[in-house]
């Protein structure tokens, strides 16, 4: 008589779990007390959103498994081929799947009273996408457009919007606090002066050479030609979200 009953759609089960706030007492016990009580209650009422669910799902993973948020919106159109299984913690079985639902059925089975949006048309810089995103609290940036990167920066800027993105290159993490320092320049002024509508070129302006590996250089010179885009490795990208997700935690509960 207690709890309530759970439809996952993905596995086919109807299972029979415990009440909300019971629930997240106990999924978040061993959190305690590296996240407080008090922390984890001001978590629950905090909103993500993820533009682009590839690299992104690990962000999302480890997002909801930690409970950083009480809800997440995901944004992608695409949907998961085999190609994408060299760095997506799923099985061949979710090839087929939009990227976007496929992550949020992860969740659900994880945690059921997690809310979460999915937006299977991507972003698109709409009204109600507009809208999404002037309510987060967090914008995560995992998608593959250029156009899109630097559009969703604008936003932050204007909007005064923390934006984090992961790249999946030894570690680096791209953080622009605009509620914080709303004078920074879009990817903090590395494309000054540069034609945004040439893409080589702001991947070019982009990359500090001193920093991405001699592989991934070479890798940019051969999209287009061997290759449709950049690399990413599993183990980058799971560093990646779980990194993503430790700072999205600091900034959410103001800690430096």
């Amino acid at each position: 008589d207690y709890g309530n009953w759970v439809y996952f759609p993905r596995i086919n089960r109807l299972i029979q779990i415990i009440g909300k706030e019971d629930f997240i007492n106990v999924r978040t016990l061993r959190n305690k007390y590296k996240i407080n009580i008090q922390e984890q209650e001001l978590l629950n009422h905090r909103e993500v959103s993820i533009i682009g669910l590839s690299a992104g799902n690990s962000v999302a993973m480890a997002i909801a498994t930690e409970r950083i948020c009480g809800k997440l919106n995901l944004f992608d159109f695409d949907s998961f081929e085999l190609a994408n299984m060299n760095r997506v913690s799923s099985g061949i079985g979710s090839i087929g799947w939009n990227k976007a639902v496929h992550t949020a059925n992860q969740i659900l089975e994880i945690d059921p009273y997690l809310d979460v949006n999915v937006i299977t048309t991507g972003y698109k810089g709409g009204v109600e996408d507009i809208e999404i995103l002037k309510r987060s609290d967090v914008i995560v940036d995992e998608c593959d457009s250029f156009d899109i990167k630097i559009e969703l920066r604008k936003f932050c800027k204007e909007h005064k919007k923390p934006i984090f993105m992961h790249t999946s290159e030894r570690g680096i993490l791209d953080i622009e606090l605009y509620d914080k320092e709303p004078e920074r320049p879009i990817f903090h002024g590395l494309l000054e002066n540069v034609d945004l509508k040439n893409h080589r070129e702001v991947l070019v302006h982009l990359i500090n050479p001193q920093i991405v590996s001699d592989r991934m250089q070479y890798s940019f010179s051969e999209i287009g030609k061997s290759i449709s885009s950049w690399p990413q490795l599993a183990s980058e990208v799971l560093a990646g979200g779980a990194n993503i997700a430790t700072s999205v935690r600091y900034y959410l509960l103001g800690q430096s």
